[in-house]
């Protein structure tokens, strides 16, 4: 029977930390995602599988909680599913980020650097992964700097 029976009802994931904040981890990748950090499937023959859940943003503490919605956007009274709490480390070294440029945008170049002195603005970069966390455990890695001109 290769007939699909579509259930008139969408179950509903949502990702939240542990103080149940969710859109501090909206930079997630959800299949079909919806607003916010939200997303919904059709349950077929009573089952809503979701395929490629994908959390970008490290957290601690994060749940996800599922519950059933009607065609007409009602949530249904039945008890809703959590799951977690789980946590989302940060992946490996990816990328450099800058946090602070040597010079500022409406600076006078004489209070920025002089030649021959230290910058008195240092500039500043962090090293995070491909979803823009920030990669703090690393062992004997170094940061070089060069100096260009524009």
């Amino acid at each position: 029977d290769n007939i699909l029976e579509l259930s008139p009802y969408l179950i509903e994931i949502i990702l939240s930390n542990s103080s149940g904040v969710t859109n501090a981890f909206c930079s997630y990748s959800l299949n079909r995602p919806a607003a916010g950090c939200r997303t919904q499937v059709r349950a077929v023959r009573g089952l809503a599988a979701f395929t490629d859940i994908r959390v970008d943003k490290a957290g601690y503490g994060l749940k996800m909680t599922f519950r059933a919605i009607d065609n007409l956007g009602n949530v249904l009274p039945v008890q809703v599913a959590n799951y977690g709490p789980f946590d989302v480390d940060p992946g490996v070294p990816f990328q450099l980020s800058v946090v602070r440029q040597p010079s500022t945008e409406g600076e006078k170049l004489f209070l920025i650097g002089q030649p021959g002195r230290i910058l008195a603005l240092q500039p500043s970069v962090v090293i995070q992964d491909a979803g823009g966390n920030e990669v703090t455990v690393l062992v004997k890695r170094r940061v070089t700097a060069r100096l260009f001109q524009n």
